[in-house]
């Protein structure tokens, strides 16, 4: 996979590596931002990737730079976060604005794509966005961070937009007319987010001709006075990003785990020991939580010693919930297994979909807790398909929650349909398990007089 948009150069993968090509206009340009204290300040407080210039990069290609990059563990992508995710990566866009202008750089673009989250941190990856600050009194990537950050925010909080479906459409964002036809008017009014940085953009928008004057932007007397300008419009930007806030948004299924009629009392709380005793055993490092609810096992895993935690759920709620626990290392992404994330781009080549991922990830442990139902009677998904699916996801351990459909929950959500799933019952399940040698059951453990938890093993 190679880029193509930057005009400075572009990022190859190859053999695990990643590279930057850097043309000859722009070289000497990075190689001071690599030697200045605003690259040293970003990198002791992680918020750019370790960067280095490799002995022998092994291209081919004509470049008159080449540097490395550490590699992110999972990358990850926009159309995969929850709007807290997307809340908080326009805020770290502008600590790292603020971090560069400290040190006499700016950015000159403030694209979404130019940040990927390491586990619940997010990471700035693009040190070709880094200039020397001119005298430019217009911090020109605004429109570009209102388009990606501030408008998806909005139309995610006042118009139920998903922030997924929001850059699987729309690669950069929102533009003003898009957000304004999607915002109530009276939101527009009394958001102050929307007021500032929609409405009075709608109002007072000017359209400028080649030629126009206006098109011309008188420079500032000095660095001071550009600086204190910059401050402003980052102030600005992030009183508008800081009020559009999510924390008292609940969804069904972010606030029922553990606390409906699935589990009697005591009975959660003996399916946390099992798999806590489970994972430590086994001792797994990188583990995928699929369907993970409000992180609850994700945390428990995490504790136990997995070094790397991929939680994924379809309901922007409950990663909203998990994002915000703030566990390094868990990260978070909005993702239905049922409709995972395509490949995206030209060609489809320029980002990678979910599943291939995962499967080049490798995980040797997968959590399934709770989901094996919605994914049979919701998403009508076979059964041999879905184990299929997990038993390549995961090298060595899969945790699965078997839900009889007697079950109060499987019931629910097969709605009168329970014909459908009259052949599921535990030793059909069992086989399936077993099937073509997919995995062994190691143990199992009754959680429930209906929820079965089995602790699996490749062969």
């Amino acid at each position: 996979m190679r880029s193509f948009r930057d005009p400075d150069g572009f990022v190859v993968e190859q053999d695990g590596r990643i590279l930057r090509c850097v043309y000859p206009h722009a070289a000497s340009g990075l190689k001071d931002f690599l030697e200045s204290s605003v690259h040293a300040a970003l990198t002791s407080e992680h918020a750019v990737p370790a960067t280095w210039i490799p002995g022998d990069s092994g291209l081919n290609e004509t470049a008159s730079l080449v540097v490395e990059h550490e590699r992110v563990a999972f990358p990850n992508y926009p159309f995969e976060w929850s709007p807290a995710m997307l809340r908080a990566a326009g805020l770290f866009t502008l600590e790292v604005a603020e971090t560069a202008l400290g040190g006499g750089y700016d950015l000159k673009d403030a694209s979404t794509g130019n940040v990927m989250f390491s586990g619940g941190k997010p990471l700035f990856l693009d040190l070709l966005s880094f200039q020397p600050l001119s005298l430019d009194p217009v911090w020109r990537p605004y429109a570009q961070f209102a388009s990606g950050f501030v408008y998806p925010l909005l139309a995610a909080k006042y118009s139920g937009a998903s922030v997924p479906g929001v850059f699987l459409q729309h690669r950069d964002g929102l533009d003003t007319d898009a957000i304004w036809r999607m915002l109530p008017l009276h939101r527009t009014l009394t958001s102050r987010a929307a007021f500032v940085m929609v409405l009075l953009a709608k109002l007072f928008s000017i359209k400028p001709r080649e030629g126009d004057r206006y098109l011309a932007t008188p420079q500032a007397r000095d660095s001071d006075e550009v600086k204190f300008l910059r401050r402003r419009t980052f102030r600005s930007l992030r009183r508008a990003v800081e009020s559009i806030d999510f924390s008292t948004q609940v969804s069904s299924a972010s606030s029922y785990e553990g606390f409906d009629d699935s589990y009697a009392p005591g009975e959660f709380t003996q399916k946390q020991a099992v798999i806590d005793r489970v994972l430590r055993e086994v001792q797994p490092e990188r583990l995928l939580d699929i369907g993970c609810n409000t992180g609850n096992f994700s945390i428990l895993a995490a504790n136990a010693g997995v070094r790397e935690v991929v939680a994924i759920d379809r309901d922007a709620e409950c990663v909203n919930h998990v994002y915000r626990r703030g566990h390094a290392a868990i990260l978070p992404l909005q993702v239905d297994l049922a409709r995972p994330t395509p490949a995206t781009g030209w060609e489809n080549s320029e980002t990678s979909p979910f599943l291939k991922r995962a499967l080049d990830r490798k995980f040797d442990a997968v959590l399934a807790l709770a989901v094996l139902h919605h994914l049979l009677v919701t998403e009508r998904v076979p059964l041999d398909a879905l184990l299929d699916l997990l038993a390549d996801l995961t090298t060595k351990l899969l945790v699965i929650e078997y839900v009889d459909p007697t079950d109060v929950q499987f019931r629910r959500i097969a709605r009168g349909r329970d014909s459908l799933h009259a052949d599921l019952n535990v030793q059909m399940f069992e086989q399936q398990l077993t099937k073509s040698n997919r995995f062994r059951i190691a143990r199992k453990f009754g959680v429930s007089a209906t929820r079965t938890v089995y602790v699996c093993l490749k062969p």
